[in-house]
């Protein structure tokens, strides 16, 4: 059982970010990429990354955006593969992403599919946190990198490279909110959950 009372930065925190093959998963759109940044007490202590097999054609408009190209995702493992071990290191922890929302229903879509039971930790959205804690024209990850002059290596729009800057942005937001008393687990599920 989670104390909500206690200091968000006295759970691990995972930050996680997926890259898949459009925008719908109505349309029956999949994972193809997936990464999660393990911390404690602000300090990265693991990385989970894997290319995913969608079983599907990436859309022109995904392909546009992230890059990865049908042949090279052919060769990466499926989901299922890579389920067991990625629940493990979900595992205990907060997951704190950027339009969580978006994310965790893709990712619960595949538990679905393979007969897992879906994600059943807490979940922090930072965009939510982003949108009421500074004051931007738009609130992409780009953006708000910029304004935090946040520097990165990689490309945008790959799930590592987004996790990381998810994770960076976090501790940004997490010290204005301080300063508002915004501390403790609770306030961050009652606030920015999702």
């Amino acid at each position: 059982m989670l104390d909500l009372k206690k200091d968000i930065e006295d759970f691990i925190l995972v930050f996680l970010d997926i890259e898949t093959t459009g925008l719908s998963l109505l349309d029956g759109d999949s994972i193809c990429e997936i990464a999660a940044i393990k911390t404690e007490k602000r300090k990265i202590i693991d990385v989970f990354k894997s290319l995913i097999n969608p079983e599907k054609e990436v859309s022109f408009g995904a392909y546009n955006l992230h890059r990865l190209s049908n042949k090279e995702l052919q060769k990466a493992p499926l989901f299922k593969d890579v389920a067991g071990e990625f629940i493990e290191f979900i595992n205990r922890s907060i997951i704190c992403a950027y339009n969580a929302s978006f994310d965790i229903g893709f990712i619960n879509q595949q538990l679905y599919k393979i007969s897992y039971s879906q994600i059943n930790v807490p979940v922090i959205d930072i965009f939510s946190m982003a949108k009421n804690t500074i004051s931007l024209s738009r609130y992409n990850l780009e953006n708000i990198a910029k304004f935090f002059n946040i520097k990165y290596t990689g490309s945008l729009h790959r799930a590592e490279t987004d996790a990381y800057l998810a994770y960076e942005i976090f501790f940004k937001l997490r010290d204005i909110l301080k300063d508002k008393n915004i501390n403790n687990l609770e306030d961050y599920i009652y606030f920015f959950g999702k």
